[in-house]
C-alpha cells in the first residue's frame, strides 16, 4: 500500500484558518480605527470577542503548524520513500515560516494595545514567499475545486443512471401486467362464450318438453360440472 503525505491535507486546513484569522483581523482593525466610536461599551464587547476568537484560531493554527513540521521532519529523512526532492521540502519550510509570521504578526498587533493602530503586512508578499509558491498555490486550489466539481458531476451521473434504470424495471413491470390482464380478459370472454352456449342448450331442453324431470336433472348437473370444469381450465 502506498505511504500517504499529510502534508497537503493540513496545509489546507492552515491556509484556511489563515483566511478567517485575516477576515477577523481586518474586522478587529476598523473598530480600532473607528475613532470615538471604539469608546462604547457594546463596540468594546465587539472588541473582545473579536480578540477571543482570533486568539482561539491562532492556537489551533499553531498546532497545525507543529504538525506540519513533524511531516516536513518524516519526509526529509525518508525522501525516496516519500518520493519528494530537496525543492519540495524548502517550499514546504517556506509556508511553514509564513503561516508562523502571520499569525506572529497579528497576535503581536492585538496583545500590544500602543500598536493596535498599525497596519498588518501579509508575509506572503514579502520577498521570503516568491511568486512561483502563490501560483502554484493557486493552480493546486484550482485543482481542488475542479477535482470537486468532477466528483458531484459524477454522483450526479451516477443518480440519474439508477433513475434511468429504475424507470425502465417499472416500464416491464408495467407491460408484464398488462399482457397478464390480457390473459385474463381472454379467459372471461371464453368463459362467458361458454355460459351462454350452455343456456341456449338448456332452454332448448325446457322448451322441447321432450325429457322427463329425471333426464332433465341429469343434463343440468352434467352441465354444471362441465361448466366447473371450464372455470377450472
Amino acid at each position: 500500500m502506498e505511504d500517504i503525505d499529510p502534508f497537503n491535507t493540513v496545509k489546507e486546513e492552515v491556509e484556511s484558518s489563515i483566511v478567517n484569522l485575516k477576515s477577523l483581523y481586518d474586522q478587529w482593525l476598523k473598530k480600532i480605527n473607528s475613532g470615538s466610536s471604539s469608546s462604547t461599551q457594546n463596540n468594546k464587547r465587539e472588541l473582545n470577542q473579536l480578540e477571543l476568537n482570533m486568539t482561539e484560531l491562532i492556537e489551533n493554527i499553531d498546532m497545525d503548524i507543529v504538525d506540519l513540521e513533524q511531516t516536513i521532519q518524516i519526509v526529509e529523512t525518508n525522501q525516496q520513500k516519500f518520493n519528494i526532492g530537496q525543492a519540495e521540502i524548502h517550499k514546504r519550510k517556506q509556508f511553514v515560516s509564513y503561516a508562523r509570521n502571520t499569525i506572529m504578526n497579528i497576535q503581536k498587533i492585538v496583545q500590544e494595545p500602543r500598536k493596535k493602530q498599525q497596519s498588518f503586512t501579509d508575509p506572503l508578499t514579502s520577498s521570503s514567499y516568491s511568486n512561483n509558491t502563490r501560483m502554484e498555490n493557486e493552480q493546486r486550489h484550482q485543482q481542488l475545486l475542479l477535482q470537486e466539481q468532477n466528483e458531484a458531476m459524477d454522483d450526479v451521473l451516477g443518480t440519474v443512471y439508477n433513475m434511468k434504470e429504475i424507470a425502465r424495471t417499472m416500464n416491464n413491470e408495467l407491460d408484464d401486467q398488462q399482457g397478464l390482464l390480457q390473459e385474463l380478459e381472454e379467459d372471461v370472454d371464453n368463459t362467458s362464450s361458454h355460459l351462454m352456449s350452455a343456456k341456449r342448450r338448456l332452454d332448448k331442453i325446457v322448451d322441447s318438453n321432450d325429457y322427463s324431470s329425471c333426464t332433465l336433472l341429469c343434463i343440468i348437473i352434467a352441465l354444471f360440472i362441465i361448466f366447473l370444469i371450464v372455470l377450472a381450465i
